[in-house]
């Protein structure tokens, strides 16, 4: 994948969890009828910047595809116990959102090992952090 690609992907990717995080419906973006779970290799962890607010995603390579996943805040993701690297084995639990004609993917739960990083509810969506 280019550079280019995955700048517009990972900016993409902070509007969509800049909406996820306001709250604009109970659970974001999240869309509970479309929670699966993936397993795969984590790529590259990415903290990306929207006025003001960092957030973090992971690619992650699932051997047939490689995706973004949208994880949370900065200030949320950093003060978990659980810190994904590049090279990683997970399992993620994610919903798949369609918008704009676009796919997205936003995990619920990343496990690696016996760690859980736990995000959101998987049966509603709501953050674990705080929102407005």
């Amino acid at each position: 994948m280019s550079k280019k690609f995955l700048f517009v992907g990972g900016l993409v990717m902070i509007l969509l969890l800049g909406l996820a995080c306001k709250g604009h419906r109970k659970g974001g973006m999240f869309d509970p009828a479309t929670v699966t779970t993936l397993k795969g290799t984590v790529k590259s962890v990415d903290t990306m910047d929207r006025n003001g607010v960092s957030f973090v995603s992971m690619l992650l390579e699932t051997g047939t595809d490689t995706i973004r996943v949208g994880l949370g805040p900065e200030t949320y993701v950093s003060a978990q116990s659980v810190k994904l690297a590049e090279g990683d084995a997970v399992s993620a639990v994610i919903s798949k959102v369609d918008m704009r004609g676009k796919t997205f993917f936003i995990a619920a739960t990343v496990t690696r090992g016996a760690e859980v990083l736990s995000l959101r509810d998987p049966a509603t969506g709501k953050p674990n952090w705080p929102t407005p």
